[in-house]
């Protein structure tokens, strides 16, 4: 769905929730040795709203590096709403304000802003959970990508009743699996923009866990 470039390399692959089908086996044998999308919207879930407060916070970081206190204090409240129950709604108010905060960043670090001592210290705090999220989204546009084709065709199967029943039953999974392609291509795209503006504002990558795995080519 998406490249990471060099940060794939560093991503850990983890087990995936859905199984794996076999070869050429019986359809409804798979069928019932795996999990339905139901049981593992949950996993899916999880790992989606990890992977989003880990941008989120990394952005909190940056809004304050660059005087953003509006932003920085909205991020705050929405990372705090994805520690509880987080549904539907409350991912689309989390996914709209990651938009927007990557946009008004982006802005910022085009135009080259200078930032001082107290900002570069946020800067680098940002990069840990900005790292860690990117590299989570590789992993999860690839666990998205197969169980939504796993709901889809449980939904066609489940006919016209059950299929309008499940299909709001799993709403949640379905709102993740499609969102992730997109967030994941504009987080990794912000990757050399943000790296690229830390190196060329002298801010201090050295103890910065993860930063020197990241080979920007230049």
């Amino acid at each position: 769905m998406m490249l990471l470039g060099p940060m794939a390399v560093h991503a850990l692959k983890m087990p995936s929730v859905l199984g794996s089908p076999g070869k050429s086996g019986d359809a409804s044998e798979f069928s019932e040795a795996a999990e339905s999308a139901a049981d593992s919207q949950d996993a899916l879930v999880s790992q989606f709203k990890t992977t989003l407060g880990s941008i989120l916070l990394a952005q909190k970081y940056l809004s304050v590096a660059f005087d953003q206190a509006d932003q920085a204090a909205a991020l705050d409240t929405q990372i705090a709403s994805l520690e509880g129950d987080c549904g539907t709604d409350c991912f689309k108010r989390a996914v709209k304000l990651s938009r927007n905060a990557t946009e008004s960043i982006g802005e910022k670090l085009d135009a080259k802003t200078e930032i001082g001592a107290t900002g570069k210290t946020n800067y680098a705090l940002a990069l840990p959970p900005y790292i860690r999220g990117t590299l989570s989204a590789k992993d999860l546009a690839s666990a998205a990508g197969s169980w939504s084709k796993q709901a889809t065709g449980e939904i066609k199967n489940a006919g016209m009743m059950g299929g309008t029943k499940l299909k709001k039953k799993l709403g949640t999974g379905m709102y993740v699996a499609q969102q992730t392609p997109k967030l994941a291509k504009n987080w990794a795209k912000a990757t050399k923009q943000i790296f690229t503006y830390a190196k060329s504002s002298n801010i201090d990558l050295s103890k910065v866990e993860g930063a020197s795995d990241f080979d920007l080519g230049d």
